[in-house]
């Protein structure tokens, strides 16, 4: 069968209208029909379209391959623990597509720039509409947060937590900056940039409003922030300063017992550090398959659940080990460079890296990257949802180049 573009560029497609979609389907959070979650109907196009892809071009990207086999060792090794399979298969389905961010980018054809934000505008008006009515009372909250033993909502947009909500907003913001700083449209990019920010702050969450506004100050130092993105990979400090948080943790939790801090975070990371660093060799360097505290913190109202750890690095540690992680980071990495190194236009190159900013602060209290949705949403710039190929190398529309 011979191979046309249009049959080249069916992942690039697929993948980028699912994640067009999901600010609509993900509102089906609490809706399953048999053993399904219907907020995981877009699964299986995204597999289906990768395995066709592969079977007309005879071959995926190596790092597919070895992302697979890692995988599938880990598995080996988890059937012998008492795993969580639904976190791996989050995670899996997470971090796969993520394997051919170089082929969507060479074989896309950037025809479907204006449909993929018109889609997008259309399904992320639903929680928009929704946060409107949660804000004037007419909708109600979703319990959220839990102090004293007494519930409270916030604004979530039809989500069972607002985090999703913000999320789903991201991609909306950086739009606002490739509007002003790359197609000269300053009044349209700021409007929109300062209305994402106004919907941050009526949610209440302060961590989200903090990431949106570092991202809008790194903005008049593009080029300082870009490089600093990208040396805080290079060196592989996304391994190293996660790690030694979790040792920090630790040593705070043996010295000064529980500290009830951040909403319960933080005494519950000191529960799961104490826990890591009693551990086995083996769980400490392979990982546990699953997060869950020992029944003795059961009942203790600071530590609120066994089963959650809210900081995507620790989870990550806990559930793969230090080689695990290590393997994470080294992926986290690889994606990092291939963005740097891919992007001549500076301005684009700093929407793109922005990416990492808010998945680096955002994954302090979630963990994004076991909730693939979320995790797209954030990333998703780093895919091609630009208007043209020549934008990756021409300076932009205001009279000098940018390079």
């Amino acid at each position: 069968m011979r191979i046309t573009i249009q049959t080249k560029n069916i992942i690039p497609k697929v993948f980028l209208y699912c994640i067009a979609t999901l600010p609509a389907v993900a509102l089906l959070w609490q809706q399953n029909v048999l053993f399904f979650k219907l907020n995981w109907i877009l699964y299986p196009f995204i597999i289906f379209a990768i395995l066709f892809s592969i079977s007309l071009r005879g071959r995926a990207p190596s790092v597919f391959y070895t992302f697979l086999g890692i995988f599938l060792l880990y598995s080996v090794y988890l059937i012998m623990m008492p795993t969580d399979w639904e976190s791996i298969f989050r995670i899996f389905i997470a971090l796969l597509p993520l394997t051919f961010i170089r082929v969507i980018q060479q074989n896309h054809d950037y025809t479907s720039y204006r449909i993929f934000w018109l889609l997008y505008f259309i399904t992320i008006c639903l929680p928009l509409v929704i946060a409107y009515l949660q804000y004037t009372e007419r909708m109600p909250y979703y319990e959220y947060d839990a102090v004293n033993g007494e519930t409270f909502g916030r604004i979530s947009g039809g989500y069972n937590k607002p985090n999703n909500f913000i999320s789903f907003l991201f991609p909306l913001y950086l739009f606002g900056f490739y509007r002003w700083q790359i197609q000269g449209k300053k009044i349209q990019g700021l409007f929109l940039i300062f209305f994402v920010l106004s919907v941050v702050y009526a949610t209440g969450l302060r961590t989200a409003a903090i990431v949106f506004l570092s991202i809008f100050v790194s903005s008049f130092a593009f080029t300082k922030s870009s490089q600093l993105i990208y040396l805080y990979y290079k060196y592989y400090l996304n391994f190293f300063v996660g790690f030694l948080a979790l040792l920090i943790i630790y040593f705070i939790f043996i010295n000064a017992g529980f500290i009830d801090a951040l909403r319960g975070r933080v005494p519950m990371w000191q529960a799961h550090a104490n826990a890591f660093f009693n551990s086995s060799w083996y769980e400490a360097l392979f990982g546990k398959g699953v997060v869950l505290l020992d029944k003795k913190y059961e009942g203790m109202k600071i530590i609120g659940s066994l089963s959650e750890v809210h900081n995507n690095t620790f989870r990550t540690l806990i559930t793969f080990g230090l080689v695990g992680y290590f393997l994470y980071c080294s992926f986290m990495r690889w994606i990092v460079f291939h963005v740097f190194t891919s992007t001549g236009n500076a301005r684009l190159r700093h929407i793109r890296l922005s990416c990492f900013i808010f998945l680096l602060l955002y994954s302090i209290t979630n963990e994004p990257a076991y909730y693939s949705s979320v995790l797209w949403s954030i990333l998703l710039w780093i895919f091609p949802v630009w208007e043209k190929k020549e934008l990756m190398d021409a300076p932009v529309r205001n009279g000098h180049d940018d390079r």
